[in-house]
């Protein structure tokens, strides 16, 4: 999926700089390459990379290296910079590994010195702000879903999986463990939405948003009286009939599943820790109370065979996909 969604982990930064009170500009290069800014305008400049456009990143590095002075410097986080810290330039003055929220701050008031910053795993995200979605305002940013209709924001209201699958880079860059907010804060967050922006919808883009099902009861009752619509990402072994029909009352249109394969020798492979059967009960759930499906699936495993690609295919056509996605396999993302 190419989707132009908001960058939420740079809008929790920008919140914790304006909360702070230090003045942010904030660029996307992904919407627009835009080389045009002035790096002297600023004391520090921060840049977000990931891996699959580190090349465009490294260009946009060195410009700002050939344009700065000498009193602007140059910050560096997101996954990348977690995880292939030696393909990045010497003239970065500071790398952050891990969470920026918490670090940040000293970057730009320059109460730390040192290069790489590397951070601890935030235990309570509800003390993290909201997203700064006004930045998002004026961007050509997709606040749509295919599932329903009306204007949609993603959110992101936990981090990291406890799985380990074999083709994903989740833990990686999060280890293990998985963080969430309380029901109560998305709950509260939601409304300001509603409010502030007029939304009517909400996808949850995140690794695993049914893992704590208690939670997602609470969600589900808490924004029962909004009327808005919403779609999340799961697992098939992290949600039950019961759940579901709670999750459906409170406008959950819409489950985006990685179902991976049909053939229980590569979910095997691929450690997914699930069963075809258990995907089939959530299709006929999701069936029966009318929830689109969006499934996704790992193809062109090295160990694949005839009879593997062909449990699939025959596995995807019973499951009854609204959407389906195929994804070329790449251990560890």
């Amino acid at each position: 999926m190419h989707e132009k969604r908001f960058p939420l982990g740079i809008g929790f930064v920008i919140a914790v700089l304006k909360h702070a009170g230090h003045e942010v500009t904030f660029i996307d290069q992904y919407l627009k390459r835009d080389f045009s800014f002035n790096p002297d305008d600023y004391d520090v400049i921060g840049v977000s990379a990931n891996t699959p456009c580190w090349e465009g990143t490294l260009g946009l590095l060195n410009y700002i290296q050939s344009r700065r002075n000498e009193k602007t410097r140059i910050m560096i986080g997101g996954p990348h910079a977690s995880v292939h810290l030696e393909t990045i330039p010497d003239y970065v003055d500071h790398i952050v590994q891990g969470e920026a929220e918490y670090a940040v701050d000293d970057v730009v008031t320059g109460n730390t010195r040192s290069r790489v910053i590397k951070t601890d795993r935030i235990t309570d995200l509800d003390k993290v702000p909201l997203p700064d979605y006004q930045s998002y305002q004026d961007g050509a940013y997709l606040t749509t879903v295919p599932w329903f209709d009306g204007t949609t924001y993603n959110m992101n209201t936990s981090r990291g999986c406890p799985y380990s699958c074999q083709f994903c880079a989740v833990k990686s860059i999060w280890g293990r463990s998985y963080v969430y907010m309380s029901a109560e804060r998305v709950v509260d967050d939601i409304k300001y939405l509603v409010m502030t922006y007029g939304i009517k919808g909400v996808y949850f883009r995140e690794d695993n948003f049914t893992l704590i099902r208690h939670r997602i009861v609470d969600i589900s009752i808490g924004i029962m009286p909004l009327k808005i619509h919403w779609a999340c990402e799961t697992r098939v072994d992290t949600i039950s009939y019961e759940e579901l029909k709670i999750m459906h009352a409170s406008g959950c249109s819409a489950l985006y599943i990685g179902f991976e394969s049909g053939s229980q020798r590569i979910l095997d492979l691929l450690s997914k820790g699930i069963t075809p059967e258990q995907g089939l009960n959530v299709a006929e759930w999701c069936h029966k109370l009318g929830i689109a499906i969006a499934g996704s699936f790992i193809i062109d495993h090295p160990e694949e065979t005839a009879d593997d690609k062909k449990l699939t295919e025959e596995f995807i056509k019973a499951l009854g996909l609204t959407n389906c996605w195929k994804n070329k396999y790449r251990e560890g993302g």
